[in-house]
């Protein structure tokens, strides 16, 4: 019989030595490409000085309100000259809306005397009842509130307060404390109460 050949498998290639890793570049920076803005070349240049602003004569501002005005005109870098038209036309609409104030007001104390129940001839009954009934129980704030709204004037509120005048005159008081009955413990032992 034949030997059995024995056959070996082919070998494998000797593997190549293997190669050093190639060198990493250094940090290398990329410029931007120029590219053209839809708004042309933007420029870095500072906001306008607004200290020229000027106020109509006799007006004055708050310092921090102008302040505040001046920074957001400079947000947006708004020419001078435009900025003192926005100035002007707000103090123009603020004169306005003074006015259309003083006219409601003025329109109020009209109709007070136009009113049924308290105009006429005995409007000045009926305002020193309304008075009456104010001082006696309003407070200071809410006069001074009355006073500087101009609410004083209001045909509503001057009816109320004559409504609160005339039941205090037909019942007699004399102020928010009467009808209130005495403590019985004061009337036992006056001196251990201060007033």
């Amino acid at each position: 019989m034949d030997p059995i050949a024995t056959t070996t498998a082919p070998e494998a290639p000797a593997a190549a030595p293997a190669a050093a890793p190639a060198p990493v570049p250094a940090a290398v920076e990329i410029a931007a490409p120029e590219a053209p803005t839809l708004l042309g070349a933007l420029s870095a240049e500072t906001a306008p000085d607004y200290s020229a602003l000027a106020l109509p004569e006799g007006a004055t501002a708050d310092p921090a309100t102008m302040d505040a005005f001046k920074a957001v005109l400079g947000e947006h870098k708004l020419p001078t000259e435009s900025a003192q038209k926005l100035l002007d036309l707000h103090l123009q609409t603020l004169q306005a809306q003074q006015q259309q104030m003083q006219q409601t007001v003025a329109g109020w104390a009209q109709q007070v005397g136009n009113d049924p129940e308290i105009g006429g001839s005995g409007q000045e009954q009926a305002l020193g009842l309304a008075r009456q009934a104010l001082d006696t129980y309003g407070s200071p704030e809410l006069i001074s509130v009355l006073n500087d709204t101009g609410l004083g004037n209001h045909p509503a509120v001057i009816r109320a307060f004559y409504r609160m005048g005339k039941a205090i005159a037909e019942d007699g008081r004399k102020g928010p404390s009467h009808g209130v009955a005495p403590d019985p413990l004061r009337a036992l032992y006056p001196t251990m109460f201060k007033d």
